[in-house]
């Protein structure tokens, strides 16, 4: 356990077919481990790759365990996505799961982490489809995913990290 929580369920995420994971622009068959500790309205997610390359495995490989992502809950992801490689900041991977999908940006020399786009209204449980910012049209309002968070207004900041090894997922 984890401060005191349960230990959560692992998630295996899915075949290439099944996630159509792409990293550098290329098709992916990288894989891993999801944990989700759920902390009121905070989430810590553990992350522990596959063998195969993708930003998880070349982030585990440079630094070792620690903190890799800063997640937020977005609508218009090309949008997002487009504005921060016009900004320097190219996309790294990106990928999806059952009802959402996510993105990696590369922020790491600027922020000594990645930012992910996470299109998802609930992580933690089953995705239900598009978020509802982007149905409504205000795909500019954001509710980031991870953990470790502070708030602003309707704006949630969150920090994921990524552990490796059976024992820690």
């Amino acid at each position: 356990s984890l401060l005191d929580l349960p230990a959560p369920e692992t998630i295996v995420s899915g075949t290439l077919a099944e996630a159509e994971t792409e990293y550098l622009g290329k098709p992916s068959e990288a894989r891993c481990k999801l944990a989700f500790f759920e902390l009121g309205n905070t989430t810590i997610e553990l992350i522990e790759p596959d063998e195969h390359q993708s930003c998880w495995r070349d982030f585990l490989d440079r630094n070792g365990p620690g903190c890799h992502h800063i997640a937020f809950k977005v609508g218009g992801m090309k949008r997002k996505i487009a504005t921060f490689e016009k900004g320097g900041h190219p996309l790294l991977q990106k990928g999806e799961f059952e009802g959402g999908r996510y993105a990696y940006v590369d922020t790491e020399p600027q922020l000594g982490i990645l930012v992910e786009f996470d299109l998802a209204p609930n992580r933690g449980g089953v995705a239900t489809g598009r978020h509802p910012a982007e149905s409504a049209g205000v795909a500019d309002q954001y509710r980031p995913v991870g953990a470790l968070g502070t708030h602003h207004r309707r704006q949630r900041l969150g920090i994921d990290v990524m552990a490796v090894g059976d024992e820690r997922c």
